[in-house]
């Protein structure tokens, strides 16, 4: 389903554990040979056992290796913000008490958690997961008041997003696990959470690399402090990864489309390989046909030199005619305009639309 200069990368779940081997036929099906698979909060010993199994399947059918691109939540990763009780219903103006020790507790008003020192903060608002913004009111070095601009329900530990960088080392149990899967995985390439300097790149690297040799690393640029430290990230990694998602809740909405396309054009000039990730094409999960935005969206990258995607959204064995929708739309998209600047070209006849 490849076809030449253009790369799409699909994520496989754990969720198709009971159907690995339909799995393996259905992306030999497909001639697809290299998976992204994300590291979970499951039982690390199921997920070994599933990737070993989906690859050895994969092997049985279609007679070469399935390479494998294994995403981990590590070296770094987001500070969560914990309330103090679940599930919380949170209404639009209401003020909660943000503290840094747990020990620490407010009567008469929401209480939550947060691992930062609340005098580093500078920006006006931050995000709580993706859907609830709140506004620092008042703040000192234990504590923070903050005001909810929206309604939300919070079921659970949200991660924070802000260009205060909200971003901490992950934990050491985070860290054993994925050394664990690496270990004990057939794995091609690691792609590395959060690398903000070419000092976290060596670093994360040097560590892997005491478990497996050979393999190739993928950073992702998605905090402010990786943006500013983006050239000395794209110079030493082997490729780069743009996580829309991410890097437009922790820069702003507002900058990141500029934010990303400059980020893409260092990679190119850099001719360094970079991967737009996240979202692409999403309305193709509820539609046989996609949005006009997805569309647009996907075909300004394209023309801005983007040949590699990678569908973050995982597929199992249950949803595989629409990884079938994706492929169609991507190599459309991509045959239509990856080499044409239809800005600069008065010559729309010569596009074959069907």
């Amino acid at each position: 389903m490849q076809s030449s200069g253009l790369a799409i990368i699909p994520s496989v779940g754990t969720d198709c554990n009971n159907n690995i081997c339909l799995l393996a036929k259905n992306l030999h099906k497909r001639e697809i040979n290299v998976v992204r698979y994300t590291m979970n909060r499951s039982d690390i010993d199921e997920q070994i056992s599933f990737l070993n199994n989906l690859q050895e399947h994969y092997h049985i059918v279609a007679k070469r290796d399935l390479r494998l691109w294994l995403d981990l939540s590590w070296p770094k990763d987001k500070i969560r913000l914990e309330m103090s009780e679940y599930p919380v219903a949170l209404e639009k103006g209401e003020v909660i008490f943000i503290t840094n020790d747990a020990t620490i507790k407010k009567d008469s008003i929401r209480n939550a958690y947060m691992k930062f020192n609340f005098r580093d903060l500078k920006s006006p608002c931050f995000m709580v997961g993706e859907s609830l913004m709140v506004r620092p009111i008042e703040a000192n070095d234990d504590y923070m008041l903050a005001e909810c601009l929206n309604s939300d329900i919070i079921k659970s530990s949200k991660a924070v997003s802000s260009i205060d960088n909200y971003i901490e080392q992950s934990s050491q149990e985070i860290e054993e696990r994925a050394m664990k899967l690496i270990h004990d995985v057939k794995v091609e390439l690691c792609i590395l959470s959060y690398i903000e300097s070419r000092d976290d790149y060596i670093k994360s690297t040097a560590k892997i690399q005491k478990f497996s040799t050979g393999m190739m690393f993928m950073s992702k640029i998605e905090s402010f402090k990786g943006f500013l430290n983006r050239k000395e990230i794209i110079d030493i990694s082997d490729s780069i990864m743009i996580p829309r998602g991410c890097l437009a809740l922790n820069l702003g909405i507002s900058y990141f489309w500029g934010v990303q396309n400059t980020i893409l054009r260092d990679c190119i000039l850099n001719n360094r390989k970079v991967y737009l990730a996240s979202n692409i094409l999403r309305s193709l999960d509820k539609s046989i046909i996609p949005s006009r935005t997805d569309i647009g969206d996907l075909a300004n990258f394209v023309s801005r030199g983007v040949s590699d995607v990678i569908l973050t959204n995982a597929f199992n064995t249950k949803n595989m005619d629409a990884l079938d929708r994706y492929y169609i739309y991507i190599h459309n998209i991509y045959e239509l305009y990856h080499d044409r600047d239809f800005v600069q070209s008065d010559d729309y006849d010569s596009c074959k639309l069907y």
